[in-house]
């Protein structure tokens, strides 16, 4: 699977309309918080829970995603993993397989999920690799579509121990990944992952 789009693809995704962004519904404080707030979550949630600083890397041509070394946790193995576009940045249509809510309303690139139980994949996490353990048929299931050239992503994991990790990278049009600072107060949306209220913080 590659990681890289063309230039062309990638000005084609851009002509598409933009929908306001996911859903998680339901499930959105059991299993999925840490995509809106993961900076907060060990305040929020004492000290059950923990973050980490993740970071997207290349490894022999493909993006993967490690934990910062200078991350104060951690962790060793991934239970679940998300990658969407960040806010504003192209989407990319469903597939069969895929909940169409999540890529329609979310960006969402990649969306894996496993039971709670398992932690079976140690990093480095390959962009678009399968994950081990119990697929989770309540949060739905998005394959990997291809990423592209300047265009900023979120990515999540979940991790042992109610443990959360976030990046925001882009993958430069020489293949090099460049890492930002993952928004600390992320927008407020509603129950079907729109947005209504902004970021203040870059």
């Amino acid at each position: 699977m590659t990681s890289l789009d063309t230039t062309e693809q990638r000005e084609v995704a851009r002509k598409r309309p933009v929908a306001s962004l996911s859903y998680i519904g339901d499930v959105l404080m059991a299993r999925c918080i840490f995509r809106l707030c993961a900076p907060l979550i060990a305040f929020a949630l004492g000290s059950c829970s923990y973050v980490y600083d993740l970071k997207a890397v290349m490894i022999n041509g493909r993006v993967a995603f490690v934990v910062d070394p200078g991350s104060a946790r951690q962790p060793d193995c991934v239970r679940s993993i998300y990658v969407e576009a960040g806010y504003g940045e192209p989407k990319v249509g469903p597939v069969k397989g895929d909940n169409a809510k999540l890529v329609v309303n979310g960006g969402v690139y990649w969306w894996d999920f496993r039971e709670t139980a398992s932690c079976d994949n140690p990093f480095p996490i390959f962009y678009g690799d399968e994950l081990k353990g119990e697929l989770s048929e309540v949060v739905g299931y998005v394959a990997p579509k291809p990423l592209l050239v300047d265009v900023m992503y979120v990515a999540g994991t979940e991790s042992r121990g109610s443990g959360y990790g976030t990046a925001r990278f882009k993958i430069r049009a020489d293949g090099k990944i460049e890492n930002y600072r993952s928004d600390p107060v992320p927008p407020t949306r509603d129950m079907d992952r729109y947005i209504i209220r902004e970021s203040k913080a870059g």
